[in-house]
C-alpha cells in the first residue's frame, strides 16, 4: 500500500508578511503564468540573480532566467536549481492590455529604480537609443528625474 505525499511550497504574500503552505502545482501554475516577466531571485546564499524568467521545471522547481546584462553582446541563460531559491521578486509583470512604451519605462523605474537604459532596452526588447529618446520625454514631462551621478542610471520621481 502506498502513502500518497503532497508536496508544498511556502509563500510569503507581501501586502501581510504572512507565510502560506501553497500546494506545489498551485505555485508552478502561478510561475508559469508570469513566463516572460523580469524577476529578481534571492537565493538562500544572499545572491541575487535578475533576469526575464524563461520556465520552471515542474519536477525539480528548477528556474530558468536571462539574465539581463549592461552588455548588449551578452546573453546568459542560467539554470537556478529550485532548492536555492530563496523567494522571488517579480519587478514587471507580464501586461496583459497594451501599455504604451512610456507607461513601460515608468513602470519598471517604479519598481526599479537604479535600470540602466541598457538594462531597460535589453528588457523590453527595444533599441536604447529609443529608451533615451523616450526617458528625455519623460524628463521633460517631469515625470522622471536624472541621477547626478555619470552611472547611466535615471529614477522615477514620486508623484
Amino acid at each position: 500500500m502506498f502513502k500518497s505525499y503532497s508536496l508544498f511550497v511556502c509563500v510569503k504574500y507581501s501586502y501581510s508578511g504572512e507565510w502560506f503552505r501553497v500546494p506545489a502545482e498551485e505555485y508552478i501554475e502561478k510561475i508559469s503564468s508570469m513566463v516572460g516577466s523580469l524577476v529578481r531571485v534571492h537565493l538562500i546564499d544572499g545572491r541575487i540573480i535578475m533576469g526575464r524568467l524563461i520556465s520552471i521545471d515542474p519536477d525539480y522547481l528548477n528556474i530558468i532566467l536571462e539574465e539581463v546584462s549592461e552588455s548588449e553582446s551578452e546573453e546568459t541563460i542560467t539554470v537556478i536549481p529550485g532548492t536555492s531559491v530563496g523567494y522571488i521578486k517579480f519587478i514587471k509583470i507580464k501586461s496583459t492590455v497594451e501599455d504604451s512604451i512610456e507607461d513601460k519605462v515608468l513602470n519598471l523605474l517604479e519598481r526599479e529604480p537604479k535600470l540602466t537604459v541598457n538594462e531597460i532596452a535589453r528588457i523590453l526588447n527595444i533599441e536604447p537609443k529609443e529608451i533615451r529618446r523616450i526617458i528625455r520625454k519623460l524628463k521633460r514631462k517631469g515625470l522622471i528625474k536624472g541621477r547626478s551621478d555619470t552611472s547611466g542610471r535615471v529614477g522615477r520621481t514620486k508623484p
